[in-house]
Parts: structure tokens; C-alpha cells; sequence
């Protein structure tokens, strides 16, 4: 058996082989004929001798053949749709949080990533946003949260698929909301929407999708919230697209993210678990 070495070729967004896989007993709980094994572990903790470090974080995803803009670009913490596109072979991963596992870096040594799918640098930024995003995401008032999800004629499922729709062009959606805490039966909440598109790969594509989710969320939030001209639970100031390269840092940090999770609570007290589109 190969011992690890701190030179290993090993770094997080490698995949391992079909054959490793096979070899180390390693399948996709519902998909073992579609199991793509992604490494996850930090390179710096890849490197750390296995007497300080000796596991390897990895998840048991499953290839997919088309990408969900709901789960696309880390929106939603639980579960990504990731394109490896670096290498010969390009794939679409799906990823869920709760196949997330570890395996002794001893038993990984005597394998070599695989070299045909590899993800690019946006692609490796994702993962590492993705893998973040379940620790750090923005939380909103429970009123907020409440009267989005609950708005007549099925609005948070429709709300998701205008979102959907985008695919991989669009990378995060940004909420900005007044008041922050819970709002009082009758005052609407403000609030305004950054739709940020991809401009990696065709950024013409992708703001015009942007741009349609944009006037498609704006015509939802009118039917909805707004009625003979008044609004009632939240009022939509604007909404617009925003390329990736035109959000500041300040931006980013002012802003609340809004991520797409499956499952919601619904009002106090506290019912069943609904799972969301």
C-alpha cells in the first residue's frame, strides 16, 4: 500500500476514476451507475500528513444530463449542479450535502485523480462557494420568510421557476430589504433584487436571461403583492440584472443573498416539512 505524501497529487475538485471508485467500494446511494466521486477537502489539508489530517472529505455525487438554475451557481446550500468543463470530457454533477463522506487518505493513495474531467477556475469557485454557503448564508425575519413563501396563487413556486429557467447564467440572487427585522401586520416590506449573471462564458446569453427573469419576477410580484395599485406584504422597488463584474465587494457584503433551499418551514406554529420546487 502507498504511503501519503505531503506532494500528493490529490486537490479539492479532483475526481476519482470510475475504476478507483469501483475498487474502493465507493457508489451514489440512489445512482451507483451514474457515481462521480468529487475530493473536497481543502489542498492544505490535503497536504497535512495523515497523524494530523486522516481523512479525505469527499461527495458521492451522480452525473446529470441538465443543469437546474435553482441549484446551479451555489444557490441553494444543500444541493449544486456543477459543470466540469477543463478537461477532454466535459460533465454535469449533481451534489448533495447529505452525501458528503470521508475516506482514509491511506486507502486514497494508491489512486490518481482522474485527468479527463476537471473543473475549471469559476467551476472550482462555485464548488468552494457551494461548500461555504451551508455555514455562512444570510438569515431573513421569520415575517419576511412567511409572507414570501405564502403568497397567493403558488407564487414561491413560480418564483423558483423564473429562477430556474436561467440555467447556469445566473450566479446569485440578492435581496435588499427594509425593515431587516420582522415588519408589522400592514407595513409592507421594501425590497429590491440583484439578479447577477455569468459573463465567463457568453455574458450576451446570460444578460439576456438575467433580464428576462427580471421582468418576469417583476410582472409575479405585481399579480401577487400588488392590488389596485396598492401593495400588500412586500413591494417590489426594482428589479434588475447585474453583471459579475460590476458588483463591489461593499455590494456583496451589504446585500443579502437568497438561496434556493428544497425544504421550508411552514408559519408558527411550526407544521409540516413542504418541500419546494
Amino acid at each position: 500500500m502507498a504511503q501519503w505524501q505531503r506532494n500528493t497529487p490529490w486537490r479539492q475538485g479532483h475526481i476519482l476514476t470510475a475504476e478507483s471508485a469501483k475498487a474502493l467500494g465507493i457508489a451514489h446511494p440512489r445512482s451507483p451507475d451514474d457515481t462521480i466521486v468529487i475530493v473536497i477537502s481543502h489542498d492544505c489539508d490535503l497536504a497535512q500528513p495523515p497523524e494530523n489530517e486522516p481523512n479525505c472529505e469527499i461527495v458521492v455525487a451522480r452525473t446529470i444530463g441538465n443543469a437546474d438554475g435553482n441549484l446551479a451557481a451555489a444557490k441553494n446550500p444543500r444541493r449544486l449542479h456543477l459543470p466540469f468543463t477543463a478537461g477532454a470530457v466535459s460533465v454535469l454533477a449533481d451534489l448533495d450535502v447529505l452525501d458528503k463522506t470521508t475516506i482514509a487518505k491511506d486507502r486514497l493513495a494508491d489512486h490518481l485523480p482522474a485527468e479527463n474531467v476537471r473543473l475549471n477556475a469559476d467551476e472550482r469557485a462555485t464548488l468552494q462557494s457551494w461548500l461555504s454557503a451551508r455555514y455562512r448564508r444570510a438569515a431573513f425575519a421569520d415575517e419576511f420568510d412567511r409572507r414570501l413563501k405564502q403568497g397567493k396563487g403558488k407564487f414561491f413556486d413560480k418564483f423558483a421557476g423564473i429562477i430556474k429557467k436561467t440555467g447556469l447564467h445566473l450566479l446569485a440572487v440578492y435581496f435588499e430589504i427594509t425593515p431587516e427585522d420582522d415588519a408589522p401586520e400592514g407595513t409592507p416590506y421594501n425590497l429590491s433584487i440583484d439578479l447577477v449573471y455569468s459573463v465567463a462564458d457568453d455574458p450576451e446569453v446570460a444578460l439576456a436571461a438575467a433580464t428576462e427573469a427580471a421582468n418576469a419576477l417583476k410582472e409575479l410580484f405585481a399579480k401577487t403583492y400588488c392590488e389596485n395599485g396598492k401593495w400588500d406584504g412586500i413591494e417590489l422597488i426594482d428589479c434588475w440584472p447585474t453583471s459579475a463584474d460590476a458588483i463591489t465587494v461593499h455590494q456583496a457584503r451589504l446585500l443579502k443573498q437568497w438561496h434556493f433551499e428544497y425544504l421550508s418551514l411552514r408559519e408558527d406554529p411550526q407544521g409540516d416539512i413542504i418541500e419546494l420546487p
